[in-house]
């Protein structure tokens, strides 16, 4: 997928958190944090379907409530399902 057709990260974060009391300036920045360092820690070829799934799951951020995992649940569900790591980080110097 070319990083044009990419979804601009903070967008999509504020997409997901609308609605939520995450949906506050200064829970966007560590939410941001929170995912781009899930991003980093994986291989780039993990595709946004299966971090979905595997982060609602509780897979990742197990200390982490269920309503903080279910709003980085919610970014990755903006993207593609074959979108993968790699392009959504490529996406993410550009924010």
């Amino acid at each position: 997928m070319s990083i044009l057709e990419m979804p601009n990260p903070m967008d999509v974060l504020h997409e997901a958190v609308a609605g939520t009391v995450f949906d506050t300036p200064e829970r966007i920045g560590p939410l941001m944090q929170d995912i781009r360092a899930l991003l980093q820690s994986l291989g780039g070829d993990v595709r946004a379907g299966n971090l979905t799934k595997t982060v609602r799951q509780g897979v990742y951020f197990l200390r982490t409530s269920h309503h903080r995992r279910d709003v980085i649940a919610d970014f990755f569900d903006f993207y593609p399902e074959d979108a993968t790591v790699a392009e959504i980080l490529k996406a993410m110097e550009h924010v």
